[in-house]
């Protein structure tokens, strides 16, 4: 084999490995349901899987379910007064207002839609008779850009 011949089938070998190392990038705008469910540790006190949520701004919606049979409501509290970045909630409904509470049925659960506001966002949850059952210090939801 002459030498030309062998500079050209090398090259041919690392450009056809170099080309089979490329990795494709999953595409970031997939939008994504990260579920957090909901339950009751013991009368008048609740707790939830995640007390912490990452979600991607206008990406990733979360999805509060029961998985006791209890009815909740999570609750973002309005800024003033609350501590959460304004306007207190990073989501919103489909009149593109503020969205505060969310209605967590017995079965199932409520998607968030996806979240327009950066920051971390602490949420209190009421049980199903409206008294608070989870603290809004514990459980909250960062939203990164």
């Amino acid at each position: 084999m002459d030498m030309g011949l062998k500079a050209i089938s090398i090259a041919f070998v690392v450009l056809f490995l170099a080309a089979g190392c490329q990795r494709s990038r999953p595409s970031v705008t997939s939008q994504r349901v990260l579920p957090n469910g909901i339950y009751t540790v013991t009368p008048g006190v609740c707790d939830v899987d995640y007390p912490s949520m990452n979600l991607k701004k206008k990406i990733h919606e979360a999805r509060w379910d029961s998985i006791d049979g209890q009815q909740y409501t999570v609750i973002f509290q309005p800024t003033p007064p609350g501590t959460n970045p304004g306007p207190g909630t990073p989501f919103v409904d489909n009149n593109n207002q503020p969205k505060f509470k969310f209605a967590v049925p017995a079965t199932g659960g409520v998607k968030s839609g996806v979240p327009i506001v950066e920051g971390y966002f602490e949420y209190s949850i009421n049980d199903s008779s409206g008294k608070e059952c989870k603290n809004a210090k514990d459980p909250g939801v960062n939203v990164k850009p």
